[in-house]
């Protein structure tokens, strides 16, 4: 598992405390399996998703500007407080498998019990009690819906910097009259003009 998980301080950390957990029993040692493998997603995840949060900083400045971006400030850069919450929902989801896994363990499953619980379920796909993708597909249903909001957050972040420094007085958005401003394509008007 730790093949090319490549741990920074804080993966290490956790995958200290889980290589503990699992001498303790056969029992945590299954669990400690699953907190491994969610803990490296999660490192992995969030390595990926700030470096895209940045991207999308750049993105919004340089679309709403003649000037090029190419440092961010370092709020943005360390995403922090986005990390913190994408941690909770990793830590959130592995106790959720871990509890399936114990419920099922306690019940002395049969092989038709192991099937139903490791069976694969796509994200888009119905819940199914007492199995192991279900409360996965809950928390990355989560993660995307959070990581969808920062991505237009820092988007927007881009742009308002842009602006600012154009002196950009106004601003009016064109909608589709959806009630949902952040999420859809739109033109600016600025002094006149329309920048699509």
């Amino acid at each position: 598992m730790l093949a090319n998980a490549s741990p920074s301080d804080k993966l290490s950390k956790r995958l200290q405390a889980i290589f503990a957990q699992a001498s303790i029993s056969r029992r945590d040692m299954l669990g400690a399996m699953i907190g491994a493998g969610m803990n490296i997603a999660t490192a992995k995840s969030e390595s990926f998703a700030v470096n895209e949060l940045k991207q999308q900083y750049i993105d919004g400045y340089n679309n709403s500007s003649p000037n090029k971006l190419s440092t961010v400030p370092d709020k943005v850069a360390n995403q922090a407080e986005y990390s913190q919450r994408i941690w909770v929902h990793g830590d959130v989801m592995t106790t959720r498998m871990k509890e399936t896994l114990n419920k099922g363990l306690s019940r002395r499953m049969k092989k038709s019990d192991i099937n139903k619980m490791t069976r694969s379920i796509p994200q888009s796909g119905d819940r199914i009690d007492d199995n192991l993708a279900t409360p996965m597909n809950q928390m990355l249903s989560r993660i995307h819906t959070l990581t969808t909001n920062e991505a237009i957050r820092n988007s927007n972040g881009g742009k308002n910097r842009a602006y600012d420094e154009q002196n950009v007085q106004y601003v009016m958005w064109l909608t589709e009259e959806d009630g949902n401003l952040l999420s859809g394509e739109h033109d600016r008007v600025f002094k006149g003009r329309i920048y699509n």
